[in-house]
């Protein structure tokens, strides 16, 4: 039942008396509230004045003051109106205070006048011009958007993450622009750019010892195929051997070497830094790969005895030593032998220890080497005793088939016979051997002997054997462990017991005959064989055949090894942990020194000895495509790669070779075997990662899969926020959607900001702001990672932004209902200028606390951070003008009663348009019936106790189990308790205490293993890696062209040792750096051309007088041939100075290194030159990389004798290898204590600088702290400087402070307690916490200044405005990030959705619990106060323009119901009129309490009554 009740008039008077009545009928005072119905003259308001007495405030007051009428309005927004004034019509306020009805700060109003008539005029302007403005800023978003297509993807590195206008930025800009300088104008390969590889190999079982045999055969086993690995690319097959880095071929002018220049090319190997570098079976690594076949020396293998045995060359089986002195008697190698002796090749690898002595390879030379051999003999006898048969080794049988296939080869000195008296000479030693033996005279008639050759070799082995058993306890370098171990205490005698009889030889090796085996052969033509050929088949095919067998029986029998093998003939396994103490030495033992610490990882040290390890690594460095593509450019390697179109050639393919062998590297790695084992109960294979390889390319692809966009995580995270967003403004009537519902309003304000989002990135790419790093390439693998953790904040940029824009979308949804109940028209003017003013405040601050972020020196952050200005700033301009245009056609169809979304439903039944839309919006229903009601009724809300702040014609419609339920029946009162108050200090103080000591315990860095999934491969190595090694590259950069070298040697020196004095670099035994750098092989170089040069000077070849040749013959170029290449470069040396070449007075006179070590100044550039050409091997080692390159010069040039002087060099460096980098503070206080050492010799004249991976990416960690505070501390002066502006209130700005500065401590507090570390990502983070802060503090703030009552009431009532739609914009910026919980990688989990949860939970905490308490306890006071003491003021009467319209509406309103029968005509005074409406069953089945509701649009002085 509807009763519409209007009371008869009465004249209006100031004594109405506002008690309540016990009658029914005085629920509603008539008259409105006192100087309501005063009609004001505008004259009242235009003489009062501003209170600054001027013609400017004047001015000021017919602009901003005056402008709105209170006739406009209802009577339920005029109650809200006398609540919070300056909240709803700073205009209204300012003319109470001009009235001299209230009192309050002028300048807060008249700011705030301004803006709310801007925001007025703003949305009037979008209501009455809805497809104008829509239309416009559409299309200039579409038009931002048309810039996506010049978004930029920045792929270098140094631009993304190097500070900008620091030292390092100079510093690498210095760094491109030489490695421009030497890519365009080196011919040859300069050793700049390459990547390191690297392979870990890990342990079955976590914690166990490595160094065992099985563990580093595995490990050879490892290298041998990267060795091997192959891809196809151009139509070639590439090898690491193809792309390694590795010193240069010689150049070599001898025709004759010439031709075997493709085989030298291959016997060079590529530089491997590896533990196996310790044992012979390093060697089986470089290779080469495959073995070179000894036919293929063709003509050449007949001078070098040394290779006349072997059918493949290899440096497992090659003696450098004894091959370069075969080499020396037919060639002039002077100059290469100075090279070998300098850096101390020796015998290669052939005289290491050999990690498995029973392998048949193992060399001779070895320490531990197994007299196979010689033993075989013994071993076949024993075979024979317990009845077992030795098969031959197929290997052998294959080889033999393969000669017999390919014919004899062609022997050039068996050809003349040459040998064959050799040949008998050897046969008659082997008699004698056998006659001693057998207790025969050597007298004997050799004619009535009877033997075979077996018997005679075997003899002769026998004899050998017990000369090598006498010597070879003499011959032990390093303590060793003898296999088995239960052997040691078999004594001698035993052993010699079953051992056969040396006379039963002949009958032995004659019943192994009779046997049938397939080592039986007819020898009656022994005598007839080359001698040659005798002396390899009389032992070594013995050996050949039956030495992998007999390795094989020993391997599975050593509980029988004492049954035939004496205790000093068991084989020898090494000690492997003291032969790798102190690390390891390449090929080139003087110049390649592995330090321990950058091989070997979790070391156990006793005694000064390494007694276990955890892990092994190896380094090999695959060299730059610029490089690469020098190296096949010219064709000079075509025997290598014969279908390579040099055409074709470039850098570009170059690097796709690098990159295609990387990724095969690997991938073959990842799938290796050793890295499943395999579950019995289900058969199937388990991943169990102990070889973990790593290239620059693989941590690349697994974040270029990383940065791709998970759309389904997107979707759903946007589908969550968007359906929270629905669900939020939903209303159904019945099982339909109401007409006051705004679903429709929720999507398309979800959708606007969306749109402006993208079209802010648009406009970003428009300004060439870099927004995606998805490709970025970088030197090393950190920088990989480092460069890719940007493509995660381009992820989450679109959520949080959107997050941000929805709060807005909330804020002004949640007004667009009051809006609707309280105003008749320009409800969209109203709208925005009522809650236009919060949303300007907190996007503003936003912007400015991204705006802040760009102050971090680290350019992709920078980025990042006016990225997302320029959203928030988009987003700005779609919630002010794109939103309202769409809440104008909702208004439209509102007003025609049409169910939100389905638009076509339109109600038509009365009550169901009364219920659903006239409670809300106050339009006047038609009513049939009307009855007259006489007396007084006080009003509504004196029903009420005044303490109650609440809006009470509100409460009755609140529904249970929401969110307003939960604030209005919980929240407020608990929060208005003393206790209460207390007890959120005492939350907030913990708070804030926990904060201070995650404070005190964050730590800087960022761990790289987080960065991947933990199941990736990647990732393994990277744990694997944090784990066991800490070692970095680092070069030390001298700065030219302005640096003399020659008269700042001894700087340079003391500049390197400077800096090896570090704890933190690798030192060798001599506590020098590990790494041999150039200054110092120059010396070393000089020094030897020096010694021979005066010994050619003593031995009489150079007249030192005269400085001529003595004796010299001239060939028919006029050049000497008398003197050897090393004399002869020493002598042009000493004779070059400068431009100058004179011999006179300077040979024997002119030291090119003096006692001190100081290379002569005048000739020192000269000597450069000449190193440079000569000794390029060392130079390349060296690592030096000239820039510019000296002059290319040869001692084989007979045209001009001068050296020619190099250039002063522009670039130059020096290497070190840096370990115990295990975190980034140890990191920062190396870089720290580096750097001071370089910023004293740069001081000192010397210019120079570090480079390296530590100093490019952990340079920023030494000023993040104070940039970070820095940033701070200017976002929330921002803050504080721009709510005091549009506030102007500085102490409400004083307070908003105080809580950001509270949750920044305790978000970053937070981060040291949750063990997330800080870092550039994290720094923003906390950055924009600062901004984002004021999402939970501006509004609360803002509504409490603008509320009437003590700071008590104001708090509720600042909670009761704010609270819900704060808490809907948290949660759906939640929703909005959630999905990045579930993401694999714990990096986006820890860094992203926890660092922004918690950002949130702290927000909500402080700006929605602390603050509230904060305002009551030391609030400001309200910025209007009523002169009478009353916590309300009334809005002014209407202005006197409009009292004309009134009075006619009425009279004419008057005429209309005195024709009406059931009405009685009343006086002419304005009445307001109330509708009850009846009560209505709520879902639970109770009835509520009648309700009554304005009809504020009611004219008529009637009531009416059905």
């Amino acid at each position: 039942m509807l009763l519409l009740i209007e009371p008869p008039g009465t004249n209006k008077h100031h004594g109405v008396t506002r008690s309540v009545t016990q009658h029914g009928q005085h629920l509603l005072e008539c008259t409105a509230p006192e100087e309501d119905e005063e009609p004001d003259n505008d004259n009242v308001i235009a003489s009062t004045t501003v209170g600054i007495g001027t013609s400017c405030g004047q001015k000021m007051d017919q602009f901003l003051v005056g402008k709105s009428n209170s006739y406009e309005f209802s009577e339920r927004w005029k109650h809200e109106f006398s609540e919070r004034p300056s909240w709803y019509d700073a205009d209204m306020a300012l003319q109470q205070i001009k009235r001299g009805k209230a009192r309050g700060n002028r300048a807060a109003l008249y700011s705030r006048s301004l803006i709310q008539k801007a925001l007025f005029t703003l949305g009037t302007f979008v209501h009455h011009h809805t497809c104008l403005v829509l239309f416009t800023v559409v299309m200039f978003f579409i038009f931002c958007c048309y810039g996506l297509q010049y978004v930029r993807i920045e792929t270098d590195i140094v631009k993304l993450w190097v500070a900008r206008g620091g030292r390092l930025e100079e510093e690498l800009d210095f760094l491109s622009r030489i490695e421009k300088l030497s890519s365009d104008k080196a011919d040859g390969e300069t050793g700049l750019g390459g990547a390191y590889q690297v392979v870990i190999q890990t342990p079955v079982i976590e914690g166990d010892n490595i160094l065992t045999q099985e563990g580093l055969l595995e490990h050879v086993t490892i290298l041998e195929q990267i060795a091997k690995y192959e891809v196809n690319v151009a139509g070639e097959n590439w090898t690491l051997a193809d792309l390694c880095f590795k010193p240069p071929s010689p150049k070599i002018e001898n025709s004759f070497v010439a031709e075997f220049l493709p085989l030298i090319d291959k016997i060079i190997p590529c530089i491997w830094i590896t533990p196996i570098d310790c044992f012979w079976e390093g060697s089986k690594a470089i290779g080469p790969h495959p073995s070179i076949e000894s036919s293929s020396l063709g003509f050449g293998k007949e001078f070098l005895s040394s290779l006349s045995n072997m059918d493949t060359l290899s440096w497992s089986n090659i003696d450098p030593q004894t091959l370069l002195e075969e080499l020396a008697e037919i060639l002039d190698l002077d100059n290469f032998n100075s090279f070998f002796h300098r850096a101390n090749i020796g015998r290669g690898y052939l005289d290491r220890w050999c990690i498995d002595p029973l392998n048949p390879e193992c060399p001779t030379e070895s320490p531990n080497h197994f007299a196979f051999c010689d033993l075989i003999p013994r071993f076949l006898e024993y075979a024979r005793k317990q009845g077992f048969e030795v098969p031959v080794d197929p290997e052998y049988l294959r080889r033999e088939e393969k000669k017999k296939n390919q014919g004899d080869d062609f022997s050039f000195f068996g050809f003349f016979g040459k040998k064959r008296k050799r040949g008998s000479e050897y046969v008659e030693k082997l008699t004698d051997n056998y006659l001693s033996v057998n207790g025969m005279s050597n007298g004997a008639n050799r004619s009535e002997l009877s033997f075979s050759k077996d018997e005679i070799i075997k003899t002769n082995e026998t004899v050998s054997n017990s000369k090598n058993a006498a010597n070879s306890t003499n011959n032990k370098q390093v303590a060793t462990s003898r296999i088995p171990a239960e052997a040691e205490s078999i004594g001698s005698d035993r052993l010699a017991e079953t051992m056969p009889d040396p006379k039963n030889v002949s009958s032995s090796v004659v019943k192994e005959k009779e046997k049938g085996s397939i080592a039986q052969q007819d020898d009656n033509d022994f005598l007839y064989y080359d001698d040659e050929d005798k002396e390899f088949n009389l032992n070594a095919e013995r050996c050949a055949k039956y030495a992998r067998p007999f390795s094989e029986w020993l391997r599975n029998n050593t509980d029988k090894w004492h049954e035939f093998l004496k205790l000093h003939e068991m084989p020898v396994l090494p000690n492997y942990g003291e032969v790798m103490t102190g690390g390891c030495r390449s090929f080139a033992k003087d110049i390649m020194s592995w330090p321990q610490d950058l091989i070997i990882g979790g070391v156990q040290i006793k005694n000064g000895t390494i007694e276990s390890a955890e892990a092994l690594q190896s380094v090999f460095l695959v060299a730059s495509a610029v490089d690469i593509y020098n190296r096949f450019k010219d064709g000079g390697k075509v025997y290598s790669k014969p279908n390579l179109n040099l055409m074709q050639w470039n850098v570009t393919v170059a690097e796709n070779v690098v990159r295609a062998w990387q990724r095969d590297f690997t991938k073959n790695l990842y799938n290796h075997e050793w890295n499943f084992i395999i579950d019995q109960k289900s058969d199937s294979k388990i991943a169990h990662r102990r070889i973990h390889p790593l290239a620059s390319t693989s941590v690349a692809d697994m974040l270029k899969e990383f940065c791709k966009f998970n759309y389904n995580i997107i979707f759903i995270g946007y589908f969550l926020m968007l359906l929270y967003a629905l669900q939020a403004q939903m209303k159904c009537q019945g099982c339909m959607l109401a007409v006051d519902s705004c679903i429709g309003l929720a999507f398309a304000g979800v959708l606007t900001v969306t749109f402006a989002s993208v079209a802010g990135l648009g406009l970003a790419a428009w300004l060439s702001i870099e927004f995606n790093a998805a490709t970025t390439q970088a030197r090393f693998f950190q920088a990989l990672i480092l460069t890719k953790i940007l493509v995660v904040y381009f992820q989450i940029v679109p959520f949080l932004t959107l997050g941000i824009g929805v709060d807005n979308i909330f804020l002004l949804l949640h007004n667009y209902h009051s809006i609707m109940e309280n105003v008749e028209k320009n409800e969209v003017g109203m709208l925005m200028k009522e809650t236009g003013m919060s949303v300007m405040m907190t996007s503003v601050n936003n912007i400015l606390s991204f705006l802040a972020g760009t102050l971090l020196p680290i350019p992709a952050l920078r980025a990042f951070c006016a990225q997302s200005s320029i959203l928030l700033t988009f987003n700005l301009i779609a919630v002010l003008t794109i939103f309202p245009a769409i809440i104008s056609i909702d208004l439209r169809r509102r007003k025609s009663y049409r169910r939100d979304v389905c638009c076509c439903s339109v109600i038509k039944d009365s009550f169901a348009r009364e219920s659903s839309y006239v409670v809300d919006m106050g339009v006047k229903p038609h009513i049939q019936e009307k009855l007259t009601v006489g007396g007084a009724v006080p009003s509504y809300h004196n029903l009420y106790s005044p303490n109650d702040r609440g809006d009470d014609m509100e409460d009755d419609s609140i529904k249970p189990w929401t969110l307003h339920a939960l604030l209005r029946h919980y929240y407020i009162p608990f929060l208005k308790k003393r206790i209460a108050k207390i007890f959120v200090i005492l939350i907030c103080l913990c708070l804030l205490l926990a904060g201070l000591f995650g404070l005190h315990r964050t730590t800087f860095g960022l761990e790289m293993s987080d960065v991947l999934p933990d199941q990736t491969a990647p990732a393994a190595f990277l744990k694997a890696r944090d784990r066991y090694f800490s070692f970095y590259p680092m070069f030390a950069v001298l700065r030219g062209p302005d640096i003399d070298y020659a008269k700042n040697q001894h700087k340079i020196d003391n500049y390197r040792l400077s800096i090896g004095n570090s704890h933190f670099v690798v030192k060798n035994s001599e506590e020098e750096p590990s790494e041999k750098y150039w200054l110092s092989l120059l010396r070393i170089w000089l020094r030897t051309l020096q010694q021979k040069l005066d010994q050619a000077v003593a031995d009489g070849l150079i007249d030192s007088s005269t400085g001529t040749v003595v004796g010299e013959e001239t060939d028919f170029m006029g050049e000497t041939e008398k003197l050897s290449t090393d004399v002869n470069i020493a002598y042009r040396l000493a004779c070059s100075y400068g431009y100058t070449y004179n011999c006179t007075g300077r040979i024997g006179r002119i030291r090119f290194v003096d006692e001190s070590g100081t290379i002569n100044e005048e000739s020192f550039y000269n000597y450069l030159t000449a190193w440079y050409n000569s000794d390029k091997m060392m130079y390349h080692v060296s690592l030096a990389s000239f820039i510019p390159s000296p002059p290319e010069w040869t001692i084989d040039d007979k045209t001009v004798r001068l050296v020619p002087p190099a250039s002063p060099f522009v670039y130059s460096q020096i290497p070190f290898y840096l370990t115990n980098l295990s975190s980034t503070p140890v990191i920062i206080e190396m870089i720290k204590e580096i750097r001071t050492i370089c910023d004293k010799f740069t001081a000192d004249g010397l210019p120079n600088f570090p480079t390296g991976v530590a100093f490019t990416f952990w340079e920023q960690y030494l000023h993040l702290s104070t940039n970070l505070f820095q940033a701070i501390c200017i976002i929330a002066f921002a803050v504080f400087c721009m709510i005091s502006i549009i506030l102007c209130n500085p102490w409400a700005a004083g307070i908003i402070l105080i809580i950001l500065l509270l949750m920044t401590v305790e978000l970053t507090g937070f981060l040291g307690l949750a063990g997330i570390k800080l870092n550039p990502i994290s720094a923003v983070t906390i950055v924009t916490a600062v901004g984002i802060g004021v999402e939970f503090t501006a509004h609360v703030v803002l509504a409490f200044l603008t509320s009437l009552g003590t700071r008590n009431d104001r708090m509720v009532s600042c909670i009761d405005r704010v609270f819900v739609p704060v808490i809907h914009g948290a949660f759906s910026t939640l929703l909005g990030i959630i999905m990045l919980a579930f993401s694999e990688f714990e990096f986006v989990v820890k860094y992203f959705f926890v660092v922004m949860s918690a950002l949130i939970f702290i927000g909500v905490i402080n700006g929605l619990a602390l603050l509230p308490v904060l305002l009551s306890l030391i609030g400001p006071p309200c910025e209007i106060e009523p002169l009478d003491g009353s916590y309300r003021l009334s809005p002014p009467p209407p202005l006197h323009r409009q009292i004309r319209r009134i009075m006619q509406e009425s009279q004419a309103h008057r005429r209309n119901c005195s024709d009406d029968s059931n009405t009685a005509t009343l006086g002419s005074e304005n009445c307001s009129t109330m509708l009850l409406i009846a009560p209505r069953s709520g879902n639970n089945g109770s009835s509520g309490a009648p309700r009554l509701v304005p009809n504020n649009h009611a004219r008529s002085a009637s009531a009416h009554i059905v």
